[in-house]
C-alpha cells in the first residue's frame, strides 16, 4: 500500500510506515531494500533507528523500489537532504523547498474542484502513450486498483504506473484512498477533430501490431481487402457501426476483470487526386 509522502517531514518515519503498510507488515522488505540500495540490513537498521542517513544515490534507488513518481522522488530527496543538512542555513533553504513542493502538490489537487471534462492540455498527456488509457480503464476492476498489481498486469515499471496514477488523480480521472485508485468524477470525450485523435488511433494500432508479434491464439486479428460497389459501401459501414453499438451494450453490462483492446478499420484505398 502506498503512503502519501507529502504528509511526511521525516523520511525515516515515511519508510517505516510504508514498510508496515505492506502485506504481512512488510516482512522481508528491509532486506530487499538493503539489496536494492547496495548495503546490508544492519546499515538499513542504523538508518531507520540511529543517526545514519541515506545518500542521494541510495535515496534514488529506494524511490525506484518503492515506486515513487517523479515528483515524489524529488520530494523524497528533499526530505533526505533536510535530514543530512550540516548547517542551519542549508537546512532552512531545504525547508523552503519542501514547503514549496507541498504547496505545489496541494494546488495541483485543487484543480479537481473546477473540472468536469478533461481539458485540451491534459488530453495531450492522456493520449501521448497507450498506458494512460489502459491504466484508467482497469481502475474499474477491484483487483487492479493498486499500483503494484497494475504494474504486473501491464508489465510496466512501477515508476511509470505511479506517474500515470498521479496524472489521472490530478486530472480528476481517478480518485485515491489509502493507496487504492478508482475512476474519478471527470469525464473524457475526444472530438473527432481533436489534434489528439491521430495519436489515439496510432497508439492502439501499434499495440495491435505488438499483439500480432506475440501470436497469442486467443487474440483475433482480421484484415481483408475487398472489391465492392460504391453503393454497397454504406451498408458495410452501417453493419460495422451496429457491431460497435452491440459491443458497447455488452461492455456497459459487463463485470470487469480484464482489459482488452479492439480496433476497427474501414477505409478507401483510393489515393487518386
Amino acid at each position: 500500500m502506498k503512503k502519501d509522502i507529502f504528509q511526511y517531514r521525516d523520511y525515516k518515519a515515511y519508510i517505516e510506515d510504508w514498510i508496515t503498510a505492506q502485506p504481512a507488515r512488510g516482512r522481508g522488505l528491509k532486506a530487499k531494500l538493503a539489496e536494492v540500495m547496495g548495503c546490508n540490513t544492519t546499515y538499513v537498521a542504523q538508518i531507520l533507528n540511529a543517526n545514519a542517513h541515506l545518500s542521494s544515490e541510495q535515496a534514488e534507488r529506494a524511490s525506484r523500489f518503492i515506486g515513487h513518481s517523479y515528483s515524489e522522488t524529488l520530494f523524497f530527496q528533499l526530505l533526505v537532504q533536510h535530514a543530512r543538512a550540516g548547517t542551519r542555513e542549508f537546512k532552512a533553504l531545504i525547508q523552503k523547498q519542501i514547503e514549496q513542493a507541498i504547496e505545489n502538490h496541494h494546488n495541483l489537487s485543487k484543480r479537481l474542484e473546477f473540472k468536469k471534462v478533461l481539458g485540451p492540455e491534459d488530453q495531450l498527456t492522456y493520449y501521448s502513450a497507450w498506458y494512460y488509457a489502459a491504466v484508467h480503464v482497469v481502475l474499474s476492476i477491484p483487483e487492479l486498483q493498486m499500483k503494484e498489481p497494475i504494474a504486473r498486469y501491464f508489465g510496466l515499471p512501477l515508476r511509470i504506473i505511479s506517474d500515470v496514477l498521479n496524472f489521472l488523480t490530478a486530472a480528476g480521472l481517478a480518485t485515491e484512498n489509502s493507496g487504492r485508485y478508482t475512476t474519478g468524477p471527470v469525464s473524457i470525450h475526444l472530438p473527432k477533430d481533436s489534434p489528439a485523435i491521430t495519436k489515439l488511433h496510432a497508439n492502439w494500432r501499434v499495440q495491435a501490431i505488438e499483439s500480432l508479434n506475440r501470436r497469442n491464439e486467443e487474440d483475433l486479428h482480421y484484415s481483408s481487402v475487398i472489391a465492392i460497389s460504391s453503393a454497397d459501401y454504406p451498408a458495410v459501414r452501417t453493419i460495422l457501426i451496429e457491431a460497435i453499438e452491440r459491443i458497447r451494450a455488452v461492455v456497459r453490462e459487463s463485470k470487469e476483470n480484464a482489459a482488452y483492446c479492439y480496433c476497427l478499420d474501414l477505409f478507401s484505398l483510393r489515393r487518386e487526386r
